[in-house]
């Protein structure tokens, strides 16, 4: 089956985003079978955006049919590191009853493949509705501003709308959320832990700031978008969250931490604006009492919405039907995706792919259902063929 076959080749590739081992190798693997299906191709990298003289490759595989309306079609090749303790090798593509195993395999290189399919019949079709072409990009999984922003930097101007295969394959997405990550680094005093009143242990002055941050958790919550909330959330509509996602501090036990570090994730619903909402909670952390501490701004971006009457949502949801039969819910994402890139462009985009709930995306023996793959695959035919 041609879609396992790809997909075992792309597995293959060590492209974790940590180390970028094999972001080459994989890259120029792609060119060279985007061109053997007929797609024209060029490579754009981003490594001067990076700043760190490490090859960044982004692939464009162009459709060009003098159509006059552009669309992107959009997903990234790098993974996230593959820890822990694998029951199927992580970079050997495994098939079990219907899935297919493998760090990548639905996050995203499984849908990479879908779209790659897809283009493959869309190559020999007579008309399309659109000139199309696929972005792969790197990056990602830590901003995408070397991959797929960088792309968006150069081109953004001739693009009319952008498909996201990144996403849900339980319902359209058309808009994410917003991002506001920061750093805490909380000050004390430290010392032999044989002598605790001579020291100010950091860890219990953080214990303060934590609990200040779950009020302040719940302080935002009653705010809400425009856009509803995926399946099975417990709020009909997005609403903005914060998340304690890391507390560091201590080297042995009989050392008392003159600084413990925070790290904090919050999620901003489309109508937020980061600015605005870093500026709020720096505020509210500078303010706590009896708590020395620093913020860090460590990434910010703003979320995004498509007008769910938009022609191109309409068009999506359409073609979802075509291949599937099934209407599936129109709704925001709860993370982010690279979606915001195009967004702040003016450009309209959607969001759907292989994801589901039992995939075990970033987590150890993630994988796909090869049926999703081909339901992608074949909503994108749909979508941008002429085709019934």
């Amino acid at each position: 089956m041609y879609e396992v076959e790809l997909l075992s080749k792309l597995v293959s590739y060590d492209t974790s985003v940590d180390t970028k081992k094999e972001y080459v190798k994989c890259a120029e693997f792609l060119v060279k079978h985007l061109k053997s299906i007929g797609l024209k191709c060029e490579v754009y990298d981003g490594k001067e955006v990076a700043g760190d003289g490490i090859p960044r490759p982004n692939i464009i595989a162009r459709i060009d049919r003098g159509v006059g309306e552009k669309l992107v079609i959009a997903s990234h090749y790098d993974v996230v590191p593959a820890f822990g303790e694998w029951k199927y090798p992580p970079f050997k593509l495994t098939l079990e009853n219907g899935k297919a195993y493998g760090r990548g395999a639905s996050d995203a290189k499984g849908q990479v493949v879908a779209m790659i399919a897809a283009a493959k019949h869309l190559v020999k079709c007579d008309k399309l509705n659109y000139d199309v072409e696929l972005w792969i990009t790197c990056d990602e999984e830590v901003g995408g501003k070397a991959g797929i922003g960088y792309l968006v930097d150069l081109f953004h101007k001739e693009c009319n709308y952008a498909l996201i295969v990144d996403s849900s394959a339980e319902y359209l997405a058309i808009g994410a959320s917003g991002i506001l990550w920061l750093e805490i680094t909380v000050e004390g005093i430290g010392g032999h832990a044989g002598y605790p009143f001579a020291a100010d242990n950091a860890i219990y002055r953080a214990i303060k700031v934590v609990n200040a941050l779950l009020k302040y958790a719940k302080s935002i919550e009653s705010k809400e978008s425009i856009l509803n909330a995926p399946p099975k959330c417990p709020r009909k509509k997005l609403w903005p969250r914060l998340s304690v996602t890391y507390i560091s501090a201590g080297r042995q036990p009989n050392m008392i931490p003159g600084t413990c570090t925070i790290k904090i994730d919050r999620r901003l619903i489309p109508e937020e604006d980061p600015d605005e909402e870093e500026q709020k909670l720096k505020e509210f952390l500078m303010g706590l009492k009896d708590v020395k501490l620093n913020v860090k701004t460590l990434t910010k971006a703003r979320g995004y919405a498509t007008d769910p009457e938009h022609p191109f949502v309409k068009r999506c949801a359409e073609a979802i039907y075509k291949a599937t039969g099934k209407q599936l819910p129109i709704c925001g994402e709860l993370g982010g995706n690279d979606g915001h890139y195009f967004a702040s462009k003016g450009i309209p985009v959607a969001c759907f792919g292989t994801c589901r709930e039992d995939n075990r995306i970033h987590d150890v023996n993630e994988f796909v259902y090869i049926k999703d793959i081909e339901m992608v695959r074949d909503m994108i035919i749909k979508l941008a063929s002429k085709e019934e």
